[in-house]
């Protein structure tokens, strides 16, 4: 009997030890797979954004650039609380505002003195080339300049520097920090190929890499941070993107003076059934200066100075909130945003200078002057007043 107990013991273990042998190579590469879940969907943790949306203190400063705002981004994840905001933005502002290459970002590093982080370029056409740095090993998110829509016209070359943050296979889209669109935005694999389509051929697939020389000891430190979930997206971001797609691509051939395009796109942003509610006044004020200086660049005076005059009238109380739009905030340290813009001011002044209206161009640049003391471009206007008036006999050159 006791033979037999043993006999039955034996056979029980050995059909255990059979089950869990089958088990293991039957399902052992599925919970292999299933390991590696995580990986396929995976966004780097404590990635901050700079942009359009930052509206807090000297962050607010940020409003300048999609270059800038890049970097800061991107150096302040590795080095939070080391870095000069207004420096980052100074330096690309006088490198060429938004139309620089990554090779600026290789310039700036060499630039600032900083040793501890490097700068290189690479080439990846593949979600796995791109998983070599957006994954929990190494954290690293990339830089690198975009399409704004896969209508983008060939001709406006305006394509804005966005960060990489994360990258969902099972859901089959990238996850980028959009200097123009907000934090944590989604954009499909298809979208996401299509926008590289507008680029040139030299252009596409080409990434930005901005990671600390001692690496392995930043991720230790990066994973004993304690990090927030990203802020949910706001209405103005989701319901505004067509307009803040348009928007974006009116600066972008504002800038290239393609006047007619930037108009065109402008005006797009001011027909939609949302402005109203979902465009903040913020952009309505820079929308209407530009609009104001691109027709007075075409000669049409009348209309210049009604779009001006229109943002000059709306240029108050940017600091509000405005739906979930929160304003920026006013702070001693923000040279940037106050509680009004000097661009239509100087806008105003050119439009009235262009028309030979000097005493009007004065009054103008000086009141732009007074939003913003450092406003080169204000003062470097008013100082050409002064001297064509000195020429001309009028106001004694100063």
């Amino acid at each position: 009997m006791v033979e037999l107990n043993k006999k039955f013991i034996g056979i029980l273990v050995g059909i255990f030890v059979a089950t869990f042998v089958l088990g293991f190579f039957v399902f052992g590469s599925n919970l292999s797979l299933l390991g590696r879940e995580s990986d396929k969907d995976y966004v780097i943790p404590g990635v901050p954004y700079f942009g359009l949306y930052s509206h807090r203190g000297d962050k607010s400063y940020m409003v300048g650039g999609d270059v800038s705002s890049a970097m800061t981004s991107v150096l302040d994840y590795w080095n939070p609380g080391e870095n000069n905001y207004v420096e980052i933005a100074n330096f690309f502002s006088t490198a060429g505002g938004h139309f620089v290459t990554g090779e600026s970002y290789k310039e700036f590093i060499t630039y600032s003195g900083n040793k501890k982080i490097s700068v290189s370029k690479v080439h990846a056409e593949k979600v796995e080339d791109l998983k070599k740095y957006i994954n929990p090993s190494v954290r690293t998110p990339l830089v690198f300049f975009h399409s704004i829509d896969p209508s983008q016209p060939e001709n406006n070359t305006y394509h804005p520097a966005k960060v990489l943050i994360g990258i969902k296979e099972t859901e089959k889209k990238m996850i980028v920090h959009d200097y123009w669109l907000g934090n944590n935005y989604e954009i499909s694999f298809d979208d996401f190929a299509k926008d590289w389509e507008k680029m040139r051929s030299d252009e596409r697939y080409s990434y930005t890499v901005i990671q600390p020389i001692e690496l392995k000891e930043k991720v230790k430190e990066l994973k004993s941070r304690k990090t927030e979930n990203y802020p949910d997206r706001t209405q103005t971001m989701t319901v505004g993107e067509d307009m803040l797609k348009n928007m974006a691509m009116g600066r972008g051939a504002y800038t290239l003076n393609l006047n007619e395009m930037s108009a065109e796109y402008f005006l797009k942003v001011k027909s939609s059934s949302d402005y109203e509610k979902y465009f903040p006044p913020y952009l309505k004020v820079r929308m209407f200066s530009y609009l104001a200086d691109v027709y007075s660049r075409q000669g049409k005076h009348g209309e210049a100075v009604a779009y001006a005059e229109h943002a000059v009238e709306m240029n108050h109380d940017l600091d509000k909130p405005s739906g979930d739009w929160p304003g920026y905030e006013v702070t001693g340290n923000n040279v940037n945003m106050i509680d009004r813009v000097p661009e239509p001011y100087k806008i105003l002044g050119d439009i009235h200078f262009r028309k030979g209206d000097v005493a009007n161009a004065l009054e103008s640049y000086q009141k732009a002057l007074d939003i913003r003391s450092h406003y080169k471009e204000a003062s470097d206007a008013l100082d050409q007043v002064r001297i064509e008036l000195a020429r001309s006999g009028g106001q004694p050159q100063e």
